[in-house]
């Protein structure tokens, strides 16, 4: 069988980058009995590990059902873009 090469892209922001620059990640589980969405709050979560921390995403766990094939989604936040 040939080799097939990760097509998954590797991000080395850490949690200020995120948060400095307006963005929201949520996290997907790909576990097709369970499929459960949440959007990460990245503030509990640089308070948790340190803001210069990289976010290590190959870490996620589903809180539903504890599967680690898991995708995130990062976007912009128009909310907190207004704010600041």
């Amino acid at each position: 069988m040939p080799h097939i090469p990760d097509q998954r892209v590797f991000i080395t922001r850490t949690f200020r980058d995120y948060l400095d620059d307006c963005y929201s990640v949520a996290a997907y589980c790909y576990n097709l009995k369970c499929q459960h969405s949440a959007r990460l709050d990245l503030e509990a979560l640089a308070a948790r590990h340190g803001l210069d921390t990289v976010f290590d995403y190959k870490r996620l766990r589903c809180t539903r059902c504890g599967s680690r094939t898991t995708q995130i989604r990062i976007s912009f936040d128009m909310d907190k873009a207004r704010v600041s």
